[in-house]
């Protein structure tokens, strides 16, 4: 993980101050009610008169992404704050400094607090602190470095000690958020559908750290995607330490990012974009060695395919001569699936091509499909392959349903 430390200076004023803004602001609500900036500056002037000369800027990629505090005082390390930019969130880059800290201090007796409500004391207690104490608005915490000595150990081992075969997960749809009237998204308990949750809880048995591929390098994120899924892996009970979301801004870190998961979530979205990102990661050979789970969602499932069949699924796309139906996949599994498939069945374009009749089953005559509809899912360890819900196989321009 390449980052760097920098000075306090002046200039950083209102950087380390909107940092802490965005970091606080929903907690200090909940606690107290509301964030007054007029009286949240006062607080900042004289936490920057007092403490500016511990104050770091971390630097990654070049730029300023966050600021880390913390104090030595006698045998007793604290560390205050780690505080990233939301938008570099998810790399990694909190949770390594957090680990150096530790790793530089454990000669000392080393803690650390968060707001009760916050979700990264999930992280602080896997690493192996202890509560001990709690305040109306935080929870104070010890490391036990016994505990944090064993975690570090596992982590090590990772690839060899937790998973001996790759399992793939090819959903057809599961969903970790809802939206509401306004378009925004909110994180949700995954269905358990066909017992999908219950698999995932079952094959989900270490959880460190989990990278995810996204389906659109490119796209504005709404909602963050990183944010809802972690929140909505929470909610159902299957928390990771760490979540990594993987675009453009960092995929030249993916073979350490591969080198350090638990589980690779591959994003679905628009087909041929998602399929070109995986390729630009040469993602195929960092998993070839990969022993662990692989969850596909939609396109994400598609991609794990050696050939990989691309549905016309957009507007003119099934007259369009240069578009490609068959790319390269992830060499993962020899199934190809069609999700969606009861949205697929009855889609008609503005021409009267018929999606199911005029193209998958004519297709079907050079590269056999299993259809999903949603909530129907798959389960492949080596050649053992269940279907969980309902599934169709189209195959020689005919159609069967197979469970």
């Amino acid at each position: 993980m390449k980052y760097t430390f920098r000075n306090y200076n002046d200039n950083d004023y209102n950087l380390i101050y909107d940092l802490k803004k965005q970091a606080y602001q929903e907690y200090v609500k909940y606690f107290w009610g509301l964030w007054e900036d007029e009286k949240q500056h006062e607080f900042f002037n004289n936490y920057i008169k007092n403490q500016r000369d511990r104050i770091k800027i971390i630097v990654f990629d070049g730029k300023d992404v966050g600021y880390f505090d913390d104090k030595l005082c006698g045998n007793e390390y604290e560390i205050v704050n780690i505080i990233i930019k939301p938008e570099y969130q998810g790399k990694g880059v909190g949770t390594e400094i957090l680990k150096n800290a530790i790793k530089e201090h454990l000669k000392n007796e080393i803690y650390i607090q968060c707001f009760k409500t916050n979700p990264v004391k999930n992280l602080y207690f896997k690493l192996g602190f202890e509560e001990t104490e709690q305040t109306k608005t935080h929870i104070k915490m010890e490391l036990n470095k016994e505990k944090y000595l064993t975690y570090e150990n596992d982590t090590k081992c990772s690839v060899k000690r937790r998973n001996k075969m790759k399992t793939l997960i090819l959903s057809s749809s599961f969903t970790t958020y809802e939206t509401d009237a306004h378009g925004n998204r909110k994180a949700r308990i995954i269905d358990n559908d066909n017992g999908f949750l219950d698999n995932l809880k079952k094959y989900l048995t270490s959880r460190k750290c989990m990278v995810i591929i996204s389906g659109n390098p490119n796209k504005k994120r709404y909602g963050d995607p990183n944010t809802i899924t972690r929140q909505s892996f929470e909610m159902s009970g299957i928390p990771f330490d760490e979540y990594i979301y993987v675009d453009n801004s960092n995929k030249e870190h993916i073979a350490e990012y591969i080198s350090r998961a638990d589980c690779v979530n591959l994003f679905g979205g628009h087909l041929p974009t998602a399929n070109k990102f995986i390729n630009e990661l040469n993602l195929k050979e960092f998993l070839k060695n990969y022993n662990g789970v692989i969850i596909g969602a939609s396109g994400g499932a598609m991609n794990m395919a050696e050939k990989v069949y691309c549905i016309p699924e957009i507007e003119g796309e099934h007259k369009d001569k240069s578009f490609k139906r068959i790319l390269n996949g992830l060499g993962l599994t020899n199934i190809n699936i069609i999700p969606h498939y009861k949205l697929f069945e009855k889609k008609v374009f503005s021409d009267k091509v018929r999606v199911l009749e005029d193209i998958l089953l004519p297709d079907s005559k050079k590269i056999p499909m299993i259809a999903l509809p949603d909530r129907s899912y798959i389960i492949q360890q080596e050649d053992k392959i269940e279907i969980f819900g309902e599934a169709y196989l189209l195959k020689n321009g005919k159609i069967k349903q197979i469970k």
